[in-house]
């Protein structure tokens, strides 16, 4: 094909995120998921100020806001990914 570009060139500069909902899933003791492994990631002193203040503007704790932030650009980048292989297959 003509368009053998990757995905990598192909996708979007920018990702969609919706807004922030109260959460209706179950949190602390009534967690489902007490049990469930906590992650790590290494990060800048930056970065993190900024996530802090971002996530306490809109209410929410640290780790929601980088949750709620991670989930929805996954999404988005495998949503463009689809779209980009359905173009190529016509």
């Amino acid at each position: 094909m003509a368009e053998d570009i990757k995905f990598t060139e192909q996708a979007r500069s920018t990702i969609t995120i919706m807004r922030p909902m109260p959460s209706v899933v179950p949190r602390g003791t009534a967690s489902f998921e007490k049990q469930s492994p906590t992650r790590s990631i290494r990060m800048k002193e930056s970065e993190l100020l900024a996530i802090e203040e971002a996530a306490s503007l809109l209410g929410m704790t640290k780790s929601a806001f980088m949750k709620w932030c991670s989930y929805y650009a996954a999404m988005d980048v495998i949503n463009q990914h689809k779209e980009y292989m359905r173009k190529r297959s016509v």
